[in-house]
């Protein structure tokens, strides 16, 4: 069942349970002379930011909410951008925003008996944890793992690889079978950054940064740059320039025919690159590559995440709303995956049993999770780092692919970059 069906059938759930509690609370009115056991009515706020699909599924879940607690009426803010509303009572949030803006949330810690936290895995807590305040429940993790084409893999007469090396040896078979224009792997510069990343860690055994310190020196960087290097000298993937001239990766044509037999992507999006096959059952979901023996290197992240704004009046009433969402069958079956596959067990449960929940994602994000070793730092992901084609990272390495900046130099510059980014973060 996809998200939109399952949506059609919440519609009629919501309906039939508010006819019930209407009948119900019809025969349960208090008589002449009695005090009324009724809660004095609430009004909420919430916000949040997506697609039409997503405001869809929010909406038919807050109406089963209302139907449920016929007290609480919540008023809904959305748009299609993160910066369309920030100051509604509950609000839908990206996983940096507890750690820039901590005075305006609630800790969640206060209201554990209304949300069960026990629900959520320990370090999606940490990640939306700030000087021991909860700030955010995360509504999903995710981190990035590699999908291949085994069809093309196939007909260069090799498996996909599991190892560093043989991942080396399938970039030259590929054009010593399949030809020039075939690659073993491609990906924009973002994730180029995260692989890189993955790498050093797995070398090193250390985490990128540690509170809000980087822990690599521009000559530990540049290592990681020689093995990005090492991958286009090896025909694994082409350059940036030539990647960008053929097109972007997840659209047609070098993913669709196979030209690009692989990507490192985030394990949500399992089913588009799929789903855009001309053969989706060679599609296969990868193993994580160990590219040392110090760490299992690359990192998890929380996708979304719900938080309480300081501000708002009736903290347990939007509590009860999130636990609802989040935890609770009714309101987890309609909100499916529609914020990411579900980081609360009995959310993903639900979600599951309606069908919501695309066992490719699954096997995608546990084949990630088992592996990863370090969290995501927030500062990571700033837009004037990580923004493509403008930040940080993809002005440095489509230079550094391009061959107008030498490993070195563009190492300093991220060095430079990185940690300008991170004092200003400390200071603010």
């Amino acid at each position: 069942m996809n998200q939109t069906t399952a949506n059609a059938a919440a519609l009629a759930l919501v309906g039939a349970l508010a006819l019930q509690l209407a009948a119900c609370g019809t025969a349960q009115q208090s008589a002449p002379g009695q005090a009324s056991t009724q809660p004095e009515p609430v009004t909420l706020t919430m916000s949040w930011w997506g697609d039409d699909a997503r405001t869809e599924t929010y909406q038919q879940a807050i109406q089963a909410f209302e139907a449920k607690l016929q007290y609480i009426t919540v008023e809904t803010i959305y748009g299609t951008t993160a910066d369309e509303d920030q100051t509604a009572d509950v609000m839908q949030v990206d996983w940096t925003w507890p750690g820039q803006n901590a005075d305006q949330f609630v800790d969640l810690n206060e209201y554990s008996d209304v949300i069960d936290l026990e629900q959520f895995s320990q370090s999606a807590l940490d990640a939306c944890t700030v000087d021991g305040a909860l700030l955010a429940v995360p509504m999903s993790v995710t981190g990035r793992i590699f999908y291949w084409n085994t069809c093309i893999f196939e007909q260069a007469g090799i498996d996909a690889p599991k190892t560093y090396e043989e991942l080396l040896t399938a970039g030259n078979t590929f054009r010593e079978v399949l030809g020039e224009e075939y690659y073993p792997l491609a990906m924009d510069a973002a994730a180029r950054m995260n692989l890189m990343v993955s790498y050093l860690e797995s070398t090193t055994g250390k985490a990128w940064v540690v509170d809000r310190q980087l822990q690599y020196s521009a000559d530990e960087i540049k290592t990681g740059l020689e093995f990005l290097q090492a991958l286009e000298e090896n025909h694994v993937m082409p350059t940036l320039a030539a990647q960008q001239t053929n097109g972007t990766l997840d659209q047609p044509p070098m993913w669709q025919n196979g030209q690009y037999a692989g990507t490192f992507a985030w394990d949500a999006d399992a089913e588009t690159y799929r789903s855009a096959l001309k053969n989706a059952s060679g599609f296969l979901v990868g193993d994580e590559i160990a590219f040392g023996g110090q760490a299992n290197g690359g990192f998890s992240k929380v996708y979304l995440a719900l938080a309480i704004n300081s501000s708002c009046q009736h903290p347990k009433e939007a509590a009860i709303l999130v636990n609802f969402l989040l935890n609770e069958d009714m309101g987890a079956s309609i909100m499916g995956t529609a914020c990411g596959l579900p980081d609360s067990v009995t959310g993903r449960a639900a979600a599951t049993a309606a069908g919501l929940v695309n066992p490719l994602v699954v096997e995608a994000n546990n084949r990630m999770m088992a592996f990863v070793d370090f969290p995501l730092d927030p500062t990571f992901e700033s837009p004037a780092l990580a923004t493509v084609p403008d930040g940080l990272y993809a002005a440095v390495l489509t230079a550094c692919s391009n061959g107008e900046l030498t490993t070195t130099q563009a190492a300093e510059q991220l060095a430079e970059g990185i940690t300008a980014m991170l004092d200003r973060t400390v200071a603010e």
